[in-house]
């Protein structure tokens, strides 16, 4: 299939093999439609992607707290000064909006892909203002009353509703690498690398971009800011349709190695430990404390019971079990590249590896 088959661009609509997205005159996502399962993301007559500002003056603290009371002023950016093609390759195709602000300018690119559902917002600001709150929101066509965060070696679910004084409470909540709300058989997940504040209302996601506040740093969040945030359509929960494996690949792009050197090859892909399982993360690979091998620590994400076997880039002399401070207690293998473990859910096991 030809370049020119996979994709369609005109001025406000862009037609991928998973999607036909329309912006409208201000650059805010007037229609997202998924090909594949057929269906709007957006709630009908919202924008997606609505980049909005509040008056974000809490009385104390100001460089850290979140008021409730900042949703009651706030003015959504539309001042577009320019949307174009900048990047069409076999790999991926890129559209750049760029919008006014009072004296700030945000940038962001929307990456697409012809193998991949996720869409990828590259987002450059440069900010000068103080005391107001950025968000990017999603009002997504979805009937939900609870939403799931990733948070360190786990996650949990948190109500999207405010029926009581502990819900309310949660109007801003904070999370690590993805978020998702979904059906029985469908949803969609914001991931990021570096944003972990956001807002959950029934079906709509506000995701936290910046912060600028004026105590005690005056200057903290002026300057320039760069950041990715991603839309990711699944079938199925976050479980079956991989969003964890999403949002690592996102915090943690390939690496490519080129060889200069004359004789022998590089392998076409090495893994220094494959888990064999989704729901298996390898989440720490380092130099034990006490100099004696390597420490592997890993985790189960799905809170299911698993068992899984490790194969490693490498053989080992011995391998063992450990507690969370490094000190052995059971041998698991010697001389391989492999060994078998038993996870329960969300349990975090710590492995040596021994040369």
């Amino acid at each position: 299939m030809c370049w020119k088959q996979v994709f369609f661009w005109d001025d406000t609509t862009i037609e991928t093999p998973y999607y036909y997205l329309r912006w409208n005159e201000k650059g805010q996502i007037a229609s997202l439609y998924d090909r594949i399962n057929e269906r709007e993301l957006l709630e009908d007559g919202m924008c997606g992607n609505l980049l909005i500002t509040y008056e974000d003056k809490p009385h104390k603290y100001d460089n850290w707290n979140i008021f409730e009371y900042y949703q009651e002023k706030k003015w959504p950016i539309e001042d577009l000064i320019s949307r174009k093609v900048v990047e069409v390759g076999p790999v991926r195709m890129a559209v750049e909006l760029v919008w006014k602000y009072l004296d700030s300018k945000v940038k962001e690119i929307f990456y697409f892909y012809p193998d991949s559902a996720r869409i990828d917002i590259h987002t450059e600001i440069l900010w000068r203002e103080e005391q107001i709150l950025l968000k990017a929101l999603f009002p997504f066509d979805l009937n939900v009353r609870e939403a799931t965060y990733d948070i360190q070696y786990g996650n949990v679910k948190r109500p999207t509703t405010s029926n009581h004084s502990w819900e309310q409470a949660q109007f801003e909540v904070c999370f690590h690498k993805w978020i998702d709300i979904s059906e029985c058989d469908y949803g969609v997940s914001i991931l990021t690398d570096s944003k972990y504040g956001v807002s959950v209302d029934q079906n709509q996601i506000g995701l936290t971009l910046l912060k600028s506040g004026v105590y005690p740093n005056k200057n903290a969040d002026k300057g320039k800011h760069t950041f990715i945030y991603s839309i990711y359509p699944h079938k199925g929960d976050w479980r079956k349709s991989g969003v964890v494996g999403e949002a690592y690949g996102l915090n943690n792009p390939p690496v490519a190695t080129i060889k200069r050197n004359k004789g022998g090859y590089l392998s076409s892909n090495y893994s220094s430990v494959d888990t064999g399982e989704k729901n298996i993360i390898a989440e720490v690979w380092k130099k034990a404390e006490d100099g004696e091998g390597i420490i592997l620590r890993i985790y189960e994400c799905w809170n299911k019971r698993t068992k899984a076997k490790l194969t490693f880039g490498r053989c080992f002399r011995r391998i063992y079990l450990c507690n969370m401070l490094e000190v052995r207690e059971k041998l698991l293998a010697e001389n391989t590249s492999e060994c078998e473990i038993e996870c329960r859910g969300y349990e975090i096991l710590t492995l040596r590896l021994e040369d």
